[in-house]
């Protein structure tokens, strides 16, 4: 059998995402709540409530109990179900047909070009658990008045679907959609690449260390590459009607607000709590992506070449 017919089935590609982003949601969710939670801290140049990510850790396990840190948990792991498998299986299954059959990826352009498309389709599959996910993680953030109170993920949307109308439910899909199509070249494209560029140097083998040196290198660009969009998305995602209007018409007009009101550097605002939870969330995924692609090609299609992802 030839290294071609040992491609991986795309159906196996997808099913390998979405437990990989599934399975490192347990994870990177209490990181991802403090993040917003920093987000929308300071937001119109109000105070302050979360000077620093420990602060707001210390702030919302004190006023509303350590499991707190999980709120949203559900939609986290719905929101890795639809947009993480999306966006990292399709990404696998068209980079695995511009492959060639000794092995050698596409160009760097197609691969680029791949994680733009995937990622955009990604985020807009996700984008319904994406805004429960936003919405039920910062809802702490509120007085008790005005706080939505979703109970799961399936209550978020369709309570969102009944009170809002279903088009809701695309609230934010396009700084979300922005913010997938930079995190997928910055994440996907350049670990495969860096990790192909240490491999080739012969100081490194295909193992769990050269995974975490990659899974770090991916994490710190692709938080400071996708943190000004984030904080938009977060925002419009979160944002609520004001006489009758919603506070933000579109991501231009979030990001001059934010740098009028609260300064330019705010638009990196939760990047520490951003970074933290995007580096245990690569080690997970990436580590998953490596351990169940290794699996599947050696006991399914009895590849010994020991690759993975």
């Amino acid at each position: 059998m030839t290294s071609i017919d040992k491609k991986i089935p795309s159906y196996v590609r997808f099913a390998i995402a979405g437990l990989s982003g599934g399975g490192a949601s347990f994870i990177s969710h209490p990181f991802d709540l403090v993040k917003y939670r920093m987000q929308l801290s300071g937001k119109g140049g109000s105070e302050k409530i979360h000077k620093t990510s420990v602060h707001a850790v210390y702030n919302i396990a004190s006023q509303e109990g350590i499991l707190a840190i999980y709120n949203g948990l559900s939609a986290s792991v719905f929101r890795q179900l639809t947009l993480t498998m999306t966006r990292l299986g399709l990404y696998s299954v068209i980079v695995d047909k511009y492959t060639a059959a000794d092995g050698t990826p596409p160009p760097i352009t197609v691969q680029i070009l791949t994680g733009l498309l995937s990622g955009a389709v990604g985020a807009f599959v996700g984008n319904p658990a994406d805004i429960a996910l936003v919405r039920m993680s910062s809802d702490g953030a509120y007085p008790p008045e005005k706080r939505r109170k979703y109970k799961h993920v399936f209550n978020a949307i369709s309570r969102i679907i009944n009170e809002e109308g279903a088009s809701a439910l695309l609230t934010g899909v396009k700084p979300a959609m922005l913010r997938c199509m930079v995190l997928n070249v910055t994440q996907i494209v350049l670990y495969k690449n860096t990790k192909i560029i240490l491999l080739r140097t012969g100081a490194f083998h295909d193992n769990l260390l050269l995974h975490i040196i990659c899974s770090i290198w991916t994490a710190m660009i692709s938080s400071i590459a996708t943190a000004p969009i984030d904080i938009t998305k977060t925002r419009i995602m979160s944002m609520k009607m004001i006489d009758g209007k919603p506070e933000y018409s579109n991501m231009v007009d979030v990001w001059m607000k934010i740098i009028k009101q609260e300064g330019f550097f705010s638009l990196w605002k939760g990047i520490t709590p951003t970074f933290a939870r995007t580096l245990p969330n690569n080690f997970a995924i990436f580590i998953f992506l490596e351990i169940f692609t290794k699996a599947y090609k050696t006991i399914v299609l009895g590849d010994k070449s020991n690759t993975g992802f």
